[in-house]
């Protein structure tokens, strides 16, 4: 889980509640997804030529922008949301072990 969002859940946990956390997390996720799609962009303009012209002559579909940077999308989304349920299953172990003592 990333740093920024890790900090965001941990003080919006002991100042607001879970309604605050998940707030804040989503602000978080969303700054840090278009971080994402900035960078892909980037990275498919330097480097799918290259690779396209690789793919080209062996005899290989090129791939296209869009495709590169649809599934580059959808990657980062599966990871976020795992890394995302992770952390709230920390916060929700914390919060238990807190309430027992």
């Amino acid at each position: 889980m990333s740093t920024s969002l890790t900090s965001t859940m941990a003080s919006c946990h002991t100042k607001g509640g879970l309604a605050s956390t998940r707030s804040s997390a989503v602000s978080v996720l969303e700054r840090e997804l278009a971080d994402v799609e900035k960078r892909a962009q980037a990275l498919g303009a330097e480097e799918l030529p290259p690779l396209n012209q690789k793919l080209k002559a062996a005899g290989l579909r090129e791939i296209a922008q869009a495709d590169a940077v649809e599934a580059g999308q959808e990657l980062f989304a599966a990871r976020t949301l795992e890394e995302a349920l992770e952390g709230a299953q920390e916060q929700e172990a914390t919060t238990r072990r807190r309430e027992h003592d």
